[in-house]
């Protein structure tokens, strides 16, 4: 399982039990709740109610005439009360009155357990005997089972304790408002879930991006590519992006070198083994032809590891891409002088060079002395490989907001074979009138100055044979 999938399973977890958990309490908590808020005022009505029995009465007889034509009449009164949600229509409160043995004198249920003992009854009980006495049970009056609930007051007169008056409220109404908080509860919960489920996958897609950035960095890493670092606002990644970052260019640098010692010892030795023997026959040569021969080779040996040095410096350098590139470039007037450098070759050769510019104002930002080395490698290698009294036609256009710079030849073209190693380091084809290859690093130089340089360039066969170079360069900013 993903890191990402572990932590939201870990909040699921987290808030959902502890969101359990609350409404549970609270659903349980709801009936205490409401039953709390019915007791209270029925404490304060029955030791109203016992009061009063207790003032209109003697210790030979209570008077019970007050309380019975209250509560007939009371059920004889309209009433019709609006509640908050709940819509009260009727009179409930219900009450009896025991003498001081617990024996019912009282009922206002139509004294139907007038005469019964409830002294057994905790609410009667308690009160007889001085401490707070209320109960709850199951009225079957009439066949409709309900929970009533009673609390109970003494009925004192002159001192004397003569009976108990027990005040009693059905709970059907309660219940059902007990019924719909629970429900409203239950339903905030679910809206509540609902809400932090999003806000939880929200949060997975948060965390999801900046892991997929480091894990798309790391690949790219991986694969050879020079990706951008990516940024973020919180310290923690940014942190953890820059230490990638630090850890991957240690790892270049040490790679990098290990690659470099590799390839140069491997491309040193070939020049190397020619001068030690050339050197070994200059040592026997007689003749001084033979001498000026071999002195020849040694010569052109060491240009080679002189230009082959050369040329690795320069792609370290372009690697390391710590190159300003803050220049105005005028690419017409930049092939303009490329031509004027390679005219002896040209002369040389009978080439004739066609060009084509459609217009006079073709401008990049960027470094002209590697701008300039990346086109004249493309036109080098278009003199080298065309054959003699042919043509080179080079064209510059604006597509766009880019460049385009063409260098075509009428030279062999490029074998099928060669194109996916046309651009790897030490890769080259031999040139037509030497058979010799050269470092095999000039279109790797070109493709990094051009990558440098936010272009492209690309290689492919003319339909008329040859070769044609295709380079693509963003125009100046200012003259878009």
């Amino acid at each position: 399982m993903s890191f990402v999938g572990r932590v939201v399973i870990i909040l699921f977890l987290l808030w959902g039990g502890g969101l359990f958990l609350f409404v549970k309490q609270e659903i349980r908590e709801t009936g205490k709740r409401y039953r709390e808020a019915v007791e209270e005022p029925l404490s304060d009505f029955s030791h109203l109610l016992a009061a009063s029995v207790g003032s209109v009465s003697t210790k030979e007889r209570l008077n019970l005439e007050p309380i019975r034509s209250a509560f007939e009449a009371a059920p004889l009164q309209p009433l019709q009360a609006s509640i908050y949600r709940f819509r009260k229509t009727g009179f409930e409160l219900v009450a009896y009155i025991t003498d001081e043995m617990g024996i019912v004198i009282y009922d206002s249920r139509s004294g139907r357990d007038v005469g019964k003992d409830y002294s057994k009854w905790n609410d009667v009980y308690r009160t007889l005997r001085g401490t707070y006495g209320a109960r709850s049970s199951v009225d079957d009056a009439e066949n409709t089972p309900a929970d009533i609930f009673f609390v109970a007051s003494p009925i004192v007169v002159e001192n004397s304790l003569r009976g108990v008056l027990a005040i009693g409220k059905p709970l059907t109404n309660t219940q059902s408002l007990i019924t719909a908080t629970r429900s409203t509860i239950t339903q905030g919960a679910l809206y509540t879930f609902v809400g932090l489920t999003l806000l939880t996958l929200l949060f997975a897609q948060l965390l999801q991006r900046p892991v997929r950035k480091l894990t798309r960095y790391a690949r790219a890493v991986r694969d050879g590519e020079n990706p951008v670092l990516p940024l973020f606002s919180l310290k923690e990644l940014r942190s953890l992006a820059e230490s990638l970052h630090e850890m991957r260019a240690a790892l270049q640098g040490k790679l990098y070198i290990e690659k470099y010692v590799q390839t140069l010892t491997h491309e040193l030795k070939s020049p190397l083994t020619g001068i030690k023997g050339a050197l070994d026959i200059l040592k026997e040569a007689d003749s001084k032809e033979d001498r000026t021969k071999f002195l020849l080779n040694i010569e052109t040996e060491a240009d080679r590891i002189e230009k082959l040095t050369n040329n690795l410096l320069s792609l370290s350098a372009l690697e390391v891409k710590n190159i300003p590139l803050t220049e105005t470039i005028d690419i017409i007037d930049l092939l303009e002088d490329l031509l004027k450098q390679n005219a002896v070759r040209i002369i040389h050769k009978r080439l004739n060079i066609v060009k084509s510019f459609t217009q006079r104002t073709l401008k990049v930002v960027g470094n002209k002395f590697w701008l300039e080395s990346a086109l004249s490698n493309l036109l080098s290698n278009a003199l080298d490989f065309s054959p003699y009294d042919a043509k080179i036609f080079i064209s510059a256009v604006l597509v766009d907001r880019t460049i385009k710079i063409f260098i075509e030849d009428e030279g062999p073209g490029i074998p099928e074979w060669a194109f996916p190693k046309l651009f790897e380091k030490f890769f080259s084809l031999p040139r037509p009138d030497t058979n010799r290859k050269s470092s095999g690093l000039g279109l790797t130089i070109v493709k990094e100055v051009l990558t440098l340089h936010g272009g492209t360039v690309e290689l492919s066969n003319r339909l008329e044979g040859g070769t044609k170079a295709v380079t693509t360069l963003p125009r100046a900013p200012h003259l878009n």
